[in-house]
């Protein structure tokens, strides 16, 4: 409900600022832009219609009225396809979480032997587990979306291929969050109405300067007080800045071959889901001495080296120029020849 009663405020406050004449600067705002104030039924309509009322996914406003109204062309199309998909996601999700992710407890990472275990098998102990628990999110979200398409919510259109696209109801992308090639891709991927909303109302709206930092503090404000959440989204903000960092100062000097470039693109594949299972620990423990107790049999090594990278790559020159990166790939391709 907390989604959908601020941007409803904040696509009441666009709508005001369009009628007196004002320009938005971004079109998804002038697209959730409410004019009118909603009357008594169309308010607690969308705020508590029956398919999204527990555990969403959220629509905002005009993405629900225009649900509710009736699409463009008129009538629903159907969604077999991507309800058959959704049940059978949820299930698969449904039975790892119940059966195989009992065998893997992810509490056992603030006991000793968990700290007395080599370190190779610590991170593999980890990857599974934190992979395991990722489970109940993915199983939550599939059944969520599977009874959003069962009822028609979240139709926007076809795709490039003409194909139905009912993204507008999807909460999360599996192989984004999984083998994501960076930080942006794989927060792209979770729980993505909820980084709909952050980013509209919080991200899009704020100051340059803080904007990262902010959506990641009433991100952690959202889910809770548990000192976990914090942790887990501070830490990840250190990391998006990091990740940037390395991006622009070190991503460029990858780009003189298609070898390297796929080199580049396998160790940031690494790195993300390294930085995934390293950063999401205490959101999952929720105490804050139990993510410290997680955090420090490696020494808080995630922490130091996003820091080192910040400090030490700002110093290092930018590589703009582009064409002259592109005609060495073009270079070294004819000397491959």
């Amino acid at each position: 409900q907390t989604q959908k009663l601020t941007s409803l405020a904040f696509n009441l406050l666009d709508g005001h600022r369009i009628n007196q004449g004002i320009k938005l600067q971004q079109r998804n705002h002038e697209s959730h832009a409410v004019k009118k104030l909603p009357d008594a039924i169309k308010f607690f309509g969308y705020t508590f219609y029956f398919h999204g009322v527990l555990a969403g996914p959220f629509v905002f406003y005009n993405e629900y009225k225009e649900y509710i109204t009736g699409y463009d062309d008129k009538h629903i199309p159907c969604s077999k396809k991507q309800l058959s998909s959704a049940l059978c996601l949820s299930v698969i999700h449904g039975l790892l979480t119940a059966y195989v992710a009992p065998q893997f407890p992810y509490i056992f990472v603030c006991s000793t032997d968990y700290q007395r275990m080599h370190m190779t098998r610590r991170i593999m102990f980890t990857m599974i587990s934190f992979f395991l628990v990722r489970q109940k999110y993915y199983f939550a979200w599939s059944m969520v979306e599977a009874g959003a398409l069962s009822t028609g919510l979240g139709y926007c259109g076809k795709d490039k291929n003409g194909e139905n696209n009912w993204s507008k109801v999807k909460n999360y992308d599996f192989m984004a969050i999984e083998s994501g090639s960076s930080l942006k891709v794989l927060v792209d991927g979770w729980n993505i109405s909820t980084t709909r909303w952050l980013r509209e109302l919080i991200y899009e709206r704020a100051p340059l300067f803080c904007r990262t930092i902010l959506v990641f503090t009433v991100s952690a404000f959202w889910h809770g007080f548990y000192p976990g959440y914090y942790l887990m989204f501070l830490t990840f903000s250190l990391f998006t800045f990091c990740a940037r960092t390395v991006r622009k100062h070190i991503r460029p000097l990858f780009i003189v071959s298609p070898i390297t470039l796929q080199l580049y693109h396998v160790l940031t594949k690494i790195f993300t889901n390294l930085a995934l299972n390293y950063g999401q620990g205490p959101f999952y423990l929720l105490e804050f001495q139990s993510g410290l107790l997680f955090w420090k049999p490696y020494y808080f090594f995630g922490h130091v080296l996003a820091m080192f990278c910040v400090l030490t790559l700002q110093f290092r020159p930018i590589i703009n120029d582009k064409v002259n990166i592109m005609n060495n790939v073009f270079t070294r391709k004819a000397q491959y020849r």
